[in-house]
C-alpha cells in the first residue's frame, strides 16, 4: 500500500468505524438484549413477563417461530396478559399469519378494549384478508380513541378505497393530510386518482354497494368448540339466502347451513371464515341425567331490535322432562324466552349445554286452556343435538362434541364464579340475522 492510500485511509477509518457502529449497533443490543431474555427465561421458566420479554426479543432479530412460542407461553402461563396478545398478533401479521394475527388482536381488545394500536393492526389485517367492512370498524375505532393517529386516517383512505367507497376515502386522505402534511403529495395522487374515478361514474350508477336486504329473522346461537360451527334452531335459518353471525365485538363472519333436523328443530352451521377471537370449548351435557327442580340458565339476544345487541341472562329452572303433550325430545323450563332467544344454549349448573331454547308457550294456546300461559317454555334436549351432530361429514366434530369445557359455574375459587363464566363463554354466543 502507498504511503497516500495508507494516509487516506487512516483519515476515513475514524468515519467507516462510525458508520458502522450506526449500523450495527441496534443489531448488537438486540443480540445482548435476546442473551438477557434468555437467561431471563432459564432462571424463571414459569414467569409469564419472562417469556415475553424474550418472544419480543426474538421478534426483534425477525425469529418470528421462536417469538410465537414465547409469547404463546406468557399466554398459557398469563392468560389475561393483553400485551402479548398484541404482540402475538404483531408477529403473526409480519408473518404474512393474518388469521392467527386477527384472533390475537382481537383477544387484546377483550381484554383491553382502549388500546387505539390494537384497533389499528387489527383493521390492517382484516384489509389483508379482504374483510374490508371489518377492517373499517377497527380502523374508525382507532381514530375515535386517537383522532389524531395519521395513519389509521391513511389505512382508512386506502381500505375505503379498496371497498369502493370513494367519497369516504377522500375525506380520509384529507384528514390524515390535516393531521401530517408530510406525506401530502403521495396521498394527494390518491385523491387524485378517486375523483377522476368518480367523475367518470354516470350518475345512475351508485358510487356505494347497494343496501343490504331487511332481516328475515334474527335468533341466538353458540360456538360449542375450537371450531368454526355453531348450533342454533333450524327454524332461525330456514329460507334464509344468507346468514351472518355477529359476535360480542360487533364483527359479522358468514356462516352456511351444513345439518340440519326439521323435525328437532336444530340447525348446525359453519362460519365460512374464522372467529374473531379464540373461543372456549363447551361440553355437550347427558340430557338424560337432567332432574325436574334443577336450576338452568341461559345467556342470547332476546328481542334485540329493542332491548339492544349485548347478550342478556336469564335463569330458571326445569319445570318438566317432556315437552309439549310430552313430547320427549324437550324439556319444559321456566326461564323466560323472548323472540331472539331462540337458539341459544340451556347451561345446568356445572356449565355444561344439556339443551337448546326453542319456544314459548303462546297466547294461540289461549283456546285450548281457556287462559294466557304464564311462562311456559321449552328446549330442545342435548341428545337430539348430539344425534344431529354425528351426521356431520368432519372427523373432529366427534371429539369436540364431548370434549370437557375446562370452565367451572359452581365456585371452587374466587375467580371461577358465575359472571366470571359468563364473561367468558359470552364469546361464544352470536347474534344470528338471516336475510332473504
Amino acid at each position: 500500500m502507498s504511503c497516500n492510500a495508507k494516509f487516506r485511509w487512516f483519515l476515513l477509518a475514524p468515519i467507516v468505524l462510525a458508520l458502522l457502529a450506526i449500523v450495527t449497533s441496534p443489531v448488537i443490543s438486540w443480540v445482548g438484549e435476546l442473551e438477557d431474555a434468555q437467561e431471563q427465561v432459564r432462571q424463571n421458566p414459569h414467569d409469564a413477563g419472562a417469556h415475553y420479554y424474550l418472544g419480543i426479543s426474538y421478534s426483534e432479530v425477525g425469529q418470528y417461530q421462536n417469538a410465537i412460542i414465547h409469547l404463546k407461553k406468557a399466554i398459557q402461563i398469563k392468560p389475561d396478559l393483553a400485551k402479548a396478545h398484541h404482540s402475538l398478533g404483531f408477529v403473526y401479521k409480519n408473518n404474512g399469519q393474518y388469521h392467527k394475527a386477527i384472533t390475537s388482536y382481537n383477544e387484546a381488545i377483550a381484554l383491553k378494549p382502549g388500546n387505539a394500536g390494537v384497533h389499528y393492526h387489527l383493521g390492517i389485517s382484516y384489509s389483508e384478508v379482504g374483510q374490508y367492512k371489518n377492517s373499517i370498524i377497527h380502523l374508525k375505532k382507532a381514530i375515535q380513541i386517537k383522532p389524531d393517529l395519521a395513519k389509521a386516517h391513511h389505512s382508512l383512505g386506502f381500505v375505503y378505497k379498496k371497498n369502493g367507497q370513494y367519497q369516504e376515502a377522500i375525506i380520509s386522505y384529507k384528514e390524515a393530510i390535516r393531521i401530517k402534511p408530510d406525506n401530502a403529495d403521495v396521498i394527494l395522487a390518491h385523491i387524485n386518482e378517486l375523483e377522476k374515478i368518480i367523475i367518470k361514474i354516470r350518475p345512475s350508477q351508485p358510487v356505494h354497494e347497494p343496501p343490504e336486504k331487511q332481516f328475515v329473522s334474527v335468533g341466538t346461537g353458540f360456538l360449542f368448540s375450537n371450531g368454526n360451527y355453531i348450533i342454533t334452531n333450524y327454524h332461525v335459518v330456514q329460507n334464509s339466502g344468507s346468514i351472518l353471525a355477529k359476535f360480542v365485538n360487533g364483527e359479522k363472519v358468514k356462516a352456511k347451513v351444513v345439518a340440519k333436523d326439521i323435525r328437532g328443530d336444530i340447525a348446525v352451521l359453519k362460519l365460512t371464515d374464522v372467529p374473531p377471537f379464540s373461543v372456549a370449548q363447551i361440553k355437550l351435557g347427558d340430557s338424560s341425567q337432567a332432574r325436574i327442580g334443577e336450576k338452568v340458565f341461559t345467556i342470547g339476544y332476546p328481542a334485540s331490535n329493542l332491548m339492544g345487541e349485548r347478550p342478556k341472562y336469564s335463569e330458571g329452572v326445569i319445570n318438566g322432562i317432556t315437552g309439549l303433550k310430552d313430547d320427549p325430545a324437550f324439556f319444559q323450563v321456566s326461564l323466560p324466552i323472548q323472540p331472539g332467544n331462540s337458539g341459544g344454549p340451556l347451561f345446568n349448573e356445572q356449565g355444561e349445554v344439556i339443551g337448546i331454547t326453542t319456544a314459548s308457550l303462546s297466547s294461540l294456546a289461549i283456546d285450548a286452556m281457556g287462559a294466557i300461559p304464564q311462562n311456559v317454555n321449552y328446549a330442545i334436549k342435548s341428545s337430539f343435538v348430539k344425534n344431529l351432530l354425528s351426521t356431520v361429514p368432519d372427523l373432529m366434530l366427534s371429539k369436540l362434541m364431548l370434549a370437557n369445557t375446562g370452565i367451572v359455574v359452581i365456585p371452587s375459587e374466587p375467580k371461577n364464579s358465575l359472571p366470571d363464566f359468563i364473561e367468558q363463554v359470552s364469546k361464544n354466543i352470536v347474534l344470528i340475522e338471516t336475510r332473504e
